[in-house]
């Protein structure tokens, strides 16, 4: 009886201690999930996209550490359907996480550039040829404007120099341009763009998105995309 009594304690003593984690929806707060529920519906959803698009495509989550104290621990998600090997792409990419990744020495554009390594990076993958990148410029544009002063805004292609000056008489792409830097890109196996990294004041790599949302007639969306990557790059400030 006594053994029965201690390891009812234990037991309770544990469940009391316990946190529980949480689910919350990026795109919809109010609806949160304990982890079994949000397991099933992961399974769920993945289950459902596999019978609309088969085999080759897959669910992405993209999970972020929100809050954490001694009852909870809360994660902010979202799940993305994507082609299997973007997919595969993005997965690789995030073995990455936390890692510094050291863009001082690039190739700089402007030799006279603005960048200050002790401050969060804001990096965004692009090349000449590509229409989704280019419609995404405003965009930049507009962060780079909100951050002034409190975060890098730098944007790295393949392309040379000289494309890159023909793309800037048209366009008025305001970030930080590094150029002709085929082999580093290459070192993360990019090949869906456009696509951007977050790092944080010690250069360590802390997300990655793809194409950012850009403005349209729908612009309500437009405003909740923004607000929603702002909320990411606020955490690194």
């Amino acid at each position: 009886m006594k053994k029965l009594t201690i390891i009812l304690l234990l037991f309770i003593g544990y469940s009391l201690n316990a946190q529980i984690t949480l689910y919350q929806n990026a795109n919809n707060p109010a609806e949160v999930y304990e982890k079994t529920i949000y397991d099933n519906n992961l399974n769920h959803y993945s289950k459902k996209i596999n019978e609309q698009f088969g085999d080759d495509f897959k669910v992405k989550e993209d999970v972020m550490l929100i809050s954490s104290n001694s009852d909870s621990i809360m994660y902010e998600f979202e799940w993305m359907a994507m082609p299997k090997e973007l997919y595969e792409e993005q997965i690789e990419i995030e073995e990455k996480i936390d890692q510094i990744i050291s863009i001082a020495s690039l190739n700089f554009m402007d030799k006279d550039h603005d960048f200050d390594p002790s401050k969060p990076t804001f990096i965004n993958f692009w090349f000449t040829n590509c229409p989704p990148c280019i419609a995404e410029i405003p965009t930049l544009n507009e962060l780079k404007d909100f951050y002034k002063g409190k975060v890098n805004f730098v944007a790295i292609t393949f392309d040379d120099e000289e494309k890159v000056k023909k793309l800037l008489n048209k366009f008025d792409f305001q970030l930080t341009h590094i150029v002709n830097e085929k082999e580093f890109i290459d070192g993360f196996n990019i090949s869906g763009y456009p696509i951007s990294f977050m790092l944080d004041s010690e250069q360590k790599l802390k997300f990655i998105t793809n194409m950012l949302p850009v403005k349209s007639k729908e612009n309500q969306w437009y405003e909740k995309g923004m607000n929603k990557i702002k909320q990411k790059i606020e955490r690194f400030l």
